[in-house]
């Protein structure tokens, strides 16, 4: 092997370290982050970076598919989608309530809900299988089984580097082209780019600088996307909850909705 080789070689091995080395650190984060909600359950940031923390741990684990083995990969992916599911109606409740400041008796219900889906929450996250759960995807993801290609060879920083364009290309091509009243695709879309902020960010020192770096225009329709969802959201929350008495806002809310979706086409046009 030559000596250009050889140093091809460890750069791979290298990668492949520094890779495992980012799923650690995902470990870590989920038991900090996990600790500090069931000290401070009542905190809305504490639950907010709890679900963020799951959310980042299975955008690696599904962007590792090609270099884990696959039980270990299938397996990481299912506990980890059983630990975030049970957030996001809390995430949906916690946008909502502060936009209720206006009017008290609609926030009050809402905030009623809240705190219920909350306890609920907090009861099941304090169960013995839900911790088994949190100590299953804290050994496992700092401790992966990588494919015995990757054991041997590590994994090529350059590929890697690729593979993350190819993502980055995806998102902006798909914002190109896609049917804006085509709900389920707009919502595909964010949240592709969403995993693909967390990969890049997370495997930095896998990758060369820049790799992954979405447009400004990219950076601006992910976040009028998240406003749009937001809303959609929150009129049908409002209606769930407050029935007939919250009709007004969730008008308000759907007009806002669609004001925004108004707004990313005209921006194509």
């Amino acid at each position: 092997m030559t000596d250009i080789a050889k140093g091809r070689k460890l750069q791979s091995w290298i990668t492949r370290e520094q890779m495992a080395g980012a799923l650690f650190e995902a470990a870590v984060t989920i038991k900090i982050r996990t600790k500090d909600l069931m000290k401070w359950p009542d905190d809305d940031e504490h639950l907010h970076q709890y679900r963020i923390s799951v959310r980042v741990a299975r955008s690696l684990v599904k962007f590792i598919k090609p270099y884990q083995k696959r039980l270990q990969n299938q397996m990481l992916k299912d506990v980890l989608k059983e630990l975030q599911d049970p957030t996001s109606r809390m995430r949906e409740l916690d946008v909502l309530v502060p936009k209720l400041a206006d009017e008290p008796e609609l926030q009050a219900m809402c905030r009623d809900a809240q705190l219920a889906r909350r306890a609920e929450f907090m009861r099941t996250l304090e169960l013995p299988e839900t911790q088994e759960k949190l100590a299953l995807v804290e050994e496992q993801l700092k401790h992966i089984l990588w494919k015995n290609s990757v054991h041997d060879n590590g994994i090529d920083r350059d590929a890697l580097a690729s593979r993350i364009d190819a993502r980055r290309e995806y998102c902006e091509t798909t914002l190109e082209t896609v049917d804006f009243d085509d709900q389920e695709a707009v919502h595909d879309l964010r949240k592709q780019a969403k995993a693909l902020r967390y990969i890049t960010r997370e495997l930095a020192a896998c990758l060369p600088e820049n790799a992954g770096n979405v447009s400004g225009d990219m950076r601006k329709m992910q976040d009028k996307l998240g406003e749009w969802c937001d809303a959609r959201v929150n009129a049908a929350l409002v209606t769930e909850i407050c029935g007939e008495a919250g009709a007004a806002r969730a008008a308000a809310f759907q007009a806002e909705a669609e004001t925004i979706m108004q707004e990313m086409k005209a921006s194509r046009a």
